[in-house]
């Protein structure tokens, strides 16, 4: 018994230290262990030459679309009349270049597109305007509104529990818990994570501003197949994309800083919101089977079946691979995809390409690029608007510098508001001062203020001085103070008329000069000084308006302020 002390001492040792080691060791996800299988048996994949998803999906299996009661399905979005990518990418059966290799026998989905990350050339495809359901592929245009919007990666967003509570995949995330931005677009990529989806929808300011910006981001890319109804790809009300915008989205995201470093990672920790989490593995399994592979995206749903999107380079070339409504028979997806790719890195350098990836909606219809409608913050991809919109934003490619999205310069509608503005305030100045020119007694049933209460010599200053000819009838017999007393109240809004300051003394040359009725209420002097002395017949007499009784108004020396049209109206703002 004794002997076999120390033997057991060095087992406990052992395995202490074991489980040692493997508390500071970085977890790592289970690696992937499902090996490639090429493709061994051919299938008829769905026929598509009578284009039956030219314009919307095939009709849903599940509920999953229903609208409210005495809402209406939204209509199919236009068909664009000019096909974008190219003529050939009208048609709606395969579409291969001049003397192509046989293609893989076992592609089962309905449509996909082979294309060139960095040229932008398609390589071949199937139906690449049929309008199917993305399902979580679509997740790859919510990322590009996320990058575009939410520039501060490292801020923190606080799970909910409608976070917790959302249909389909979920990556975890927890009410109360706490996240990184950058963190939850990994999530979305990597894990498709509807959680994720939702936590980003209401950071970026709403489930209903996220759709919007996804749309605005899709349009401006020139993805005019696509329109989103939910941020996670859960299928929704007239929710469609296709091939050819799938490669458009993935496209976009590999020259926006930092998806490729998101899509690439083999793994991520999810926190919890009480402890260290786990480990979640990225879901994409040609990521670890395909040598040179750079990523994608995996969806399905019960009414889009099986979706892909596959990334990949060699010798130099970077190409994608997008399948729409697939199966997982004969063999996986990721599988199917592969051989796609295969078969387009074996293509010939020379073989002519059957399209192109249009960088923008300007590409696309021929016409300028819309900025999509976005917060402040938010860039457009194509700016990639960005934005790109994107510019989107974004959110896709900007309009041409220096242009509106109408094409016309910025400068000349600049310079147009600029010469609307000057002409309505002179409009409005030469108004003004006409209507200032009105005489004093107008016939304006205003009671006239009593001298003796405050702001009365105010009040009877004229506005400006008037011809005798345009005077009606005098006011009532006054006690006379010696001064003008018109029946018209006038606030005053600045100097008067003649450009000086308010005078206070009473005017030269009256006949019967006498002390102001209140010491704290004095009266104006004339406005343009008298040329002539008030004739003493006059005294006790209320005088017209004109204290210099000129037998016609002379414009004043200086211009006069402008005054409100409305004194008694609210001030500027």
């Amino acid at each position: 018994m004794p002997a076999s002390l120390p033997r057991r001492v060095a087992l406990v040792g052992a395995a202490f230290v074991f489980a040692s080691l493997s508390a500071v060791a970085p977890a790592e996800a289970a690696p992937n262990t499902d090996p490639f299988v090429p493709p061994s048996v051919t299938i008829e994949a769905p026929s598509t030459d009578g284009c039956p998803q030219r314009d919307k999906p095939p009709p849903a299996v599940d509920t999953s679309e229903d609208v409210p009661d005495g809402q209406l399905a939204p209509e199919p979005l236009p068909i664009p009349s000019t096909p974008v990518g190219g003529a050939q990418l009208a048609n709606c059966g395969l579409i291969l270049p001049p003397n192509a290799p046989p293609l893989p026998p076992d592609i089962s989905a309905g449509a996909w597109v082979i294309a060139d990350l960095d040229t932008g050339e398609v390589l071949a495809a199937k139906d690449p305007h049929g309008r199917y359901r993305p399902a979580s592929t679509l997740k790859l245009l919510t990322a590009q509104v996320m990058l575009t919007n939410l520039k501060n990666l490292d801020q923190m967003v606080e799970g909910t529990q409608a976070d917790t509570a959302q249909d389909g995949t979920r990556v975890g995330i927890e009410a109360g818990g706490q996240y990184s931005v950058r963190d939850l677009i990994s999530y979305l990529v990597m894990i498709s994570g509807n959680d994720a989806a939702n936590a980003l929808a209401r950071t970026n300011g709403g489930y209903d501003k996220t759709i919007a910006d996804m749309n605005a981001t899709a349009r401006a890319l020139g993805a005019l197949d696509t329109r989103a109804a939910t941020p996670s790809g859960l299928d929704g009300p007239g929710q469609s994309t296709s091939a050819y915008d799938l490669a458009l989205f993935a496209r976009a995201d590999m020259q926006t800083a930092p998806f490729p470093e998101f899509i690439a990672r083999p793994d991520i920790r999810v926190p919890a919101a009480g402890g260290e989490g786990y480990i979640a593995a990225n879901d994409n399994q040609l990521l670890a089977q395909y040598p040179g592979a750079l990523g994608g995206k995996t969806g399905f749903t019960d009414d889009a079946g099986n979706t892909f999107v596959g990334m990949a380079g060699k010798d130099g070339r970077r190409l994608v691979v997008t399948m729409m409504n697939g199966t997982q028979q004969p063999r996986r997806q990721w599988m199917q995809a592969a051989s796609l790719l295969d078969w387009g890195f074996a293509l010939p350098a020379t073989s002519a390409p059957v399209g192109e990836l249009v960088n923008s909606l300007a590409e696309a219809t021929g016409g300028p690029s819309p900025t999509p409608s976005l917060p402040a913050s938010a860039p457009v991809p194509g700016s990639m608007v960005a934005s790109g919109t994107p510019g989107p934003t974004a959110a896709a490619a900007a309009p041409t510098a220096g242009e509106s999205s109408s094409g016309i310069p910025v400068a000349w509608i600049l310079t147009g508001i600029g010469i609307l503005v000057v002409a309505a305030g002179v409009v409005l100045l030469i108004r003004r001062r006409h209507l200032n020119k009105r005489a004093v007694f107008a016939g304006d049933a205003k009671p006239k203020p009593d001298p003796a209460e405050p702001g009365a010599a105010a009040v009877g200053e004229p506005a400006e001085p008037t011809g005798a000819d345009e005077l009606t009838k005098p006011a009532e017999p006054t006690e006379p103070t010696g001064t003008d007393e018109p029946t018209e109240p006038v606030e005053p809004a600045g100097p008067a008329a003649a450009g000086t300051d308010e005078p206070t003394d009473e005017p030269e040359g009256a006949a019967e000069p006498a002390a102001p009725a209140e010491p704290a209420d004095p009266k104006p002097a004339e406005a343009t000084g008298a040329a002539e002395p008030t004739p003493p017949a006059e005294p006790a007499g209320p005088k017209p308006a004109e204290a210099t009784g000129a037998a016609e108004p002379t414009p004043p020396a200086e211009p006069a302020d402008p005054k409100p049209a409305d004194p008694g109206g609210p001030a500027p703002r």
